[in-house]
């Protein structure tokens, strides 16, 4: 029996099951930032495993039967999982210059920038097989499970493949207007620009027959198997179709706050506005339970059939630096210096340090650091949480200073964990001057 034959076999032994879609959303799984890939569920054939070349700087990512791929922030494709047929062996052509990318049952697609299509693995039914109408304009694409969709500029959509069941008959009302596709197993989707659904394919379930309530105020669309998904204007999520496990049954989460939707085989996946991840539907292989991992920070979501990817976004906690400076007007030759470290988030933080260059001086602090080669204070913050100030309080003897002479300190921070993502508040300084007639210092 040769190795296509027994996938065809498999396919058909399990229909119900086996397939994917998920995969051709409104906000597709692209992440607004960079960031590490996450993976739960099923791991039979390393699918959930994700590679260290995945674990930072990934922009987006698709989730097949049994496989993954996910996008680098330099265009190239990574893949891992099960490679029965090639679907994870990426080609030279998608090692640059990729956007997106989708996976179907045991195929695999990309989306470059010049908007050709890109596709390899499975090709039983001419799935991976990219016509010539998707080599340019196409800004979205989605896999099924033995069909292909793809978006073009102009609104209409391409389909190919497997029509056993119409889901390559592109209705007339998907030929213009549409802003998104999605692929189930035997069934396709397409968001218009009116906020509508048009769906097409399979209907054995109902998946293909779109509720009243998504027919207006829609902006994002996923298929399952045989269920389908909208995330409305409101932040709430539409599901119908199949519900042998509970895969349309809407948790109360899933009413409000939502950004992002991503259908797997047979269970849910919508990401919060907080960046949390919610799950429900089939949870045979911990699909449905959300790690710690994903309970924040994540910018992207997607399913797969039995197993469920994430991008997470690094931790970032923005330090904001203020330093002043007394005494003003008193006859003292010392300089009382008040630092201040307000974390502005978006994450906690670890530690970090803060320098403060004098001009000359000997300083002390408790917690910090003087070094008078350099005439450098180094003090060490953190823990923070979002939202706190830390104050620390030191003094520095200037010495002997000429009239109206400027005497500058610059605190700055020298490290942090986890990163910065602005520098612009990273400095703060403190000037003092003196005056011999009486003999005063002035700071300001």
């Amino acid at each position: 029996m040769s190795t296509k034959t027994r996938i065809a076999r498999r396919c058909l032994a399990s229909a119900v099951v086996v397939a994917l879609g998920g995969l051709g959303f409104a906000v597709p799984a692209a992440a607004a930032s960079p960031g590490a890939v996450i993976g739960w569920g099923d791991d039979s054939v390393g699918q959930s495993t994700v590679p260290a070349s995945a674990s930072s700087g990934m922009t987006a990512v698709a989730a097949g039967l049994a496989h993954s791929l996910a996008v680098k922030s330099d265009g190239s494709v990574i893949a891992w999982g099960n490679n029965q047929v090639g679907e994870t062996t990426v080609p030279a052509a998608a090692s640059s210059g990729v956007t997106a990318v989708a996976a179907g049952y045991a195929h695999s697609m990309a989306v470059k920038s010049d908007g050709s299509v890109i596709a390899w693995g499975y090709n039983n039914s001419g799935q991976a097989t990219v016509p010539a109408s998707a080599s340019s304009g196409v800004t979205a694409i989605a896999a099924g499970e033995f069909h292909s969709l793809a978006l073009k500029s102009d609104g209409s959509v391409i389909a190919w493949g497997s029509n056993a069941s119409g889901e390559s008959t592109v209705p007339a009302s998907a030929s213009s207007g549409v802003t998104a596709v999605a692929a189930g197993q035997f069934s396709s989707m397409a968001l218009k620009s009116d906020g509508s659904v048009v769906a097409w394919g399979y209907d054995g379930f109902g998946q293909s027959t779109v509720p009243a309530a998504a027919t207006s105020g829609v902006i994002a669309i996923s298929a399952g198997t045989l269920h389908s998904l909208a995330l409305k204007s409101d932040g709430s999520v539409l599901a119908w179709g199949n519900n042998s496990v509970g895969q349309s049954t809407v948790p109360a989460a899933a009413t409000s706050g939502v950004a992002a939707i991503a259908a797997g085989g047979s269970h849910n996946l919508a990401l919060k506005s907080d960046g949390s991840v919610l799950a429900w539907g089939n949870n045979g292989n911990g699909q449905s339970t959300v790690p710690a991992a994903a309970s924040s920070g994540i910018v992207a979501i997607t399913g797969g059939n039995h197993h469920s990817l994430a991008i997470k976004a690094p931790q970032q906690a923005d330090l904001a630096i203020g330093l002043s400076a007394g005494p003003k007007g008193v006859a003292l030759l010392h300089v009382t210096y008040t630092l201040t470290v307000t974390n502005n988030g978006p994450g906690p933080l670890t530690t970090a340090t803060i320098t403060t260059q004098l001009p000359a001086a000997t300083a002390n602090a408790t917690g910090c650091a003087y070094n008078p080669g350099l005439k450098q204070l180094a003090c060490t913050i953190g823990p923070l949480a979002v939202g706190q100030t830390a104050t620390t309080t030191f003094t520095a003897t200037p010495g002997l200073l000429a009239l109206n002479l400027p005497y500058t300190a610059t605190a700055t921070r020298t490290t942090s964990t986890p990163d910065d993502p602005d520098p612009a508040n990273d400095s703060a300084t403190a000037t003092c001057a003196a005056h011999v007639l009486p003999l005063t210092l002035f700071c300001r």
